[in-house]
């Protein structure tokens, strides 16, 4: 908990420095941007490397517990790194959703402000990469669907003890516990998202209707994968 608690705080810390720098770079000149850049480039991979650390650490420390729900697989961190990828993403598309939103408004006051947080007016995202965000959270709730199955079934087969009683809980056992289950984890964060994922597929972000699923399919991805965290970290006290 403490490497966790250590490896949170760095991140944070370099990415507070990478929106001052971010910042600055937006009001300097082409010829005075050069070295904020490679100083930005640089954090970004330090950044990306803590990332990796602090979606798996959960993960990890649920892992190598006593507890049967969690112990002795490494498929509860791979299912915490997938659902956190998958969560990631989908927030990504509801900002860049609502950034386009603001941009086409009326609201002139939050437009300006905007203006000034970016320092250019061209802060909108393409609807092309909207479109290829929702099919790269398509692909990454697959591993998550695939990871919750090899998960279940390792659950169904263990002969760890309490491995079996553990799964009973988590699907049929206690009532709240089986419908936040199948509700909120296998539809609300699996199957509701992936399916308007793959019905956009190829499709673009051409209409209304489309635009709707986007944000219902990525709403979903947000509260489910809050869900399938309090299923596993609950589930595995009981």
């Amino acid at each position: 908990m403490s490497l966790g608690t250590w490896i949170l705080l760095l991140w944070v810390i370099i990415a507070v420095v990478m929106v001052v720098l971010w910042w600055i770079e937006n009001r300097r000149g082409e010829a005075a941007i050069g070295g904020i850049q490679r100083v930005t480039g640089f954090l970004g991979w330090v950044n990306l490397v803590l990332a990796v650390l602090l979606i798996a650490y959960t993960g990890v420390l649920l892992a190598v517990s006593n507890q049967s729900l969690w112990a002795g697989t490494m498929l509860v961190p791979c299912l915490f790194v997938v659902s956190a990828i998958s969560t990631g993403v989908a927030i990504l598309i509801l900002g860049a959703i609502t950034a386009n939103a603001i941009n086409k408004g009326s609201l002139v006051e939050l437009k300006l402000a905007m203006n000034q947080i970016f320092g250019t007016t061209d802060w909108t995202v393409s609807n092309k990469i909207v479109a290829r965000l929702a099919e790269a959270d398509a692909i990454v709730i697959g591993a998550e669907i695939a990871a919750l199955i090899g998960y279940v079934i390792w659950l169904a087969v263990s002969t760890m003890a309490g491995a079996g009683e553990a799964l009973r809980v988590l699907t049929i056992g206690t009532p709240g516990m089986a419908v936040l289950f199948w509700l909120g984890v296998v539809v609300l964060a699996l199957l509701v998202p992936f399916g308007l994922d793959l019905m956009n597929w190829g499709k673009g972000i051409g209409t209304k209707a489309v635009w709707r699923m986007v944000i219902v399919s990525s709403t979903c991805a947000i509260f489910g994968g809050l869900v399938l965290r309090a299923v596993i970290t609950i589930g595995g006290q009981m």
